[in-house]
């Protein structure tokens, strides 16, 4: 089959880019033939001309509407999304459902903010095409998702959807080089001394963007008055009333998160919304315990305790003692290897290999359904911008 990936927007070190790209190696090995529908970011991942098929990314709604005329043509046989859109053989709910981010990111912010987003016409637009994926299996006959957490979302704000129709499969890494192959007490040391470390003082990570949503002011204030350093990665606007920490380091974003995973002695993620944080298990992999919450769907793979703690997103109170539990506790190998098996587990080749087979058998929606049978769209529809 010629099996269309659909993705709007590209990072070269976005956890679902990585897994487009594997995932279209995995197609080519089993006797398929790949073609990405994307926007003109994924320029800088080089494809082969003769498998890309360009379409429109200027909004989320400009691409759902070029992807729908796509779906509409001979280009490919299925159509595997990882963006919402009017119709599709199969989505893969990585980033979650948006009703439930919305009403989870009203807890957080001013009332005011939360009436201005829903006058919004992206956000309006997001919701309008998530309804026709997931409420109406006619649109899209099954869906991926990458926590339980995500599944009863669905369940709860889409009960029509046949719960028979939404697969779980989690989230894989595959590390460029295997943790368990490096000298870490080396990297430790060395990557300390670059930051002025004390080799003695227990180390708290933190990396991410969106620092609000990913709940960094939390841990800042958890973290005030503990015995341990706070190490922050990424690119976040830091408050006036964050400068000055003496037990808090600003690295800004970096590439070398791989050095800084094995400095450190925990990582601390209390996010309010991830369907399942590749960052967490990243960390995970390279032997840290994790300290996240249970809006993150990683939590789910880990034993409360014993690879970490989940606590609820906003509890403060709950974070501070669970970094004063992980900040006291001795990094010895037993942790280091419990921590790290249990990551081993969650590799992108099961990853891919389940995903494959959710595709190979689902059911098409057919030739023509995306102009006959979804709902219309927004706008004017845009023009496939072939090669």
């Amino acid at each position: 089959m010629r099996i269309g990936l659909a993705r709007r927007g590209y990072s070269a070190s976005g956890g679902a880019e990585r897994f487009l790209l594997r995932f279209a190696e995995g197609l080519r090995a089993a006797g398929h033939d790949p073609v990405f529908c994307v926007d003109r970011a994924w320029r800088a991942a080089n494809l082969a001309p003769e498998e890309v098929v360009w379409l429109d990314g200027t909004t989320p709604l400009t691409f759902a509407n070029t992807m729908r005329q796509s779906l509409a043509t001979d280009i490919c046989d299925c159509l595997f999304s990882l963006e919402r859109g009017w119709a599709c053989d199969v989505y893969r709910a990585g980033d979650g459902v948006h009703r439930a981010w919305l009403e989870r990111r009203s807890a957080i912010e001013p009332v005011y903010k939360s009436w201005f987003r829903a006058l919004q016409g992206k956000h309006r637009a997001m919701m309008r095409l998530e309804a026709s994926l997931l409420g109406d299996t006619s649109h899209c006959p099954a869906v991926v998702v990458n926590s339980k957490m995500v599944a009863n979302e669905i369940a709860q704000y889409y009960p029509e959807r046949d719960p028979a129709s939404v697969h779980l499969i989690y989230n894989g890494y595959d590390p460029v080089v295997d943790p368990e192959s490096l000298d870490r007490a080396a990297t430790r040391a060395e990557v300390r001394r670059e930051l002025g470390i004390p080799e003695h003082e227990k180390v708290a990570l933190f990396v991410g963007s969106g620092w609000d949503r990913k709940g960094l002011p939390d841990l800042i204030q958890a973290a005030d008055g503990q015995n341990c350093r706070l190490v922050v990665a990424g690119r976040g606007r830091v408050r006036s009333e964050w400068k000055g920490r003496k037990q808090t380091t600003f690295l800004g974003p970096r590439k070398d998160v791989a050095r800084l995973l094995m400095m450190a002695d925990v990582f601390a993620l209390p996010t309010y919304y991830d369907p399942f944080s590749n960052a967490t298990l990243e960390a995970a992999r390279h032997g840290l315990p994790v300290i996240t919450t249970t809006a993150n769907g990683f939590h789910e793979v880990m034993t409360d305790g014993v690879h970490g703690s989940a606590v609820e997103a906003g509890d403060i109170g709950g974070l501070a003692a669970a970094l004063d539990q992980w900040s006291g506790t001795e990094m010895d190998d037993a942790v280091f290897f419990r921590c790290l098996e249990n990551a081993k587990r969650f590799t992108i080749d099961r990853n891919v290999s389940e995903t494959l087979e959710v595709v190979a058998n689902a059911d098409r929606v057919g030739l023509g359904v995306a102009t006959a049978g979804n709902p219309s769209p927004v706008g004017t529809p845009q023009t496939i911008w072939r090669n």
